[in-house]
């Protein structure tokens, strides 16, 4: 049997030196098991950052690990739809007083929050900048008429 690692795949700066044996072996353990697998075979860092930010606490990985049906060709659609699951939980049970609590404390936590996805520091200082009120936000998430916060920049236009 031949191992092998993975010299030139990075994530977040990080190169990987996992044996992919291993990778399949502890996959589903760990959210770095799934980073690792992920990366080696090579899916965009868009998805990997998105099922970075969905898997944040041994809940979130155990629901995840519940959730996939275990088909690679799949895997996007299901990390697609694992978001909408959690964003529409978190939907159900948000009032407008608690995003607006969440937008006085720290408004890129508050939309990584309401659109269940990893945000840059440029697209919240975009998003600021249309002056959008919290309502407006929460109406437009809650109510989907926006999709993702790169909506919201588009919905402005």
């Amino acid at each position: 049997m031949k191992f092998t690692t993975i010299p030139n795949k990075t994530h977040n700066g990080k190169l990987q030196h996992v044996p992919y044996h291993l990778i399949l072996a502890n996959l589903g353990s760990t959210k770095q098991s799934w980073i690792n697998f992920l990366v080696w075979n090579d899916f965009s860092k868009i998805w990997i950052d998105k099922l970075e930010y969905l898997v944040q606490s041994e809940n979130d990985l155990l629901e995840w690990n519940r959730y996939w049906n275990g088909d690679l060709d799949e895997l996007v659609s299901f990390i697609s739809d694992f978001k909408q699951h959690k964003k529409d939980r978190l939907h159900a049970n948000l009032t407008l007083s608690e995003f607006d609590e969440m937008c006085v404390n720290d408004i890129k936590n508050a939309l990584q929050t309401v659109f269940m996805e990893p945000l840059h520091d440029e697209t919240v200082e975009r998003i600021k900048r249309i002056g959008y009120t919290t309502e407006d936000i929460f109406e437009l998430a809650v109510n989907k008429k926006v999709d993702n916060a790169h909506g919201l920049l588009s919905y402005a236009a």
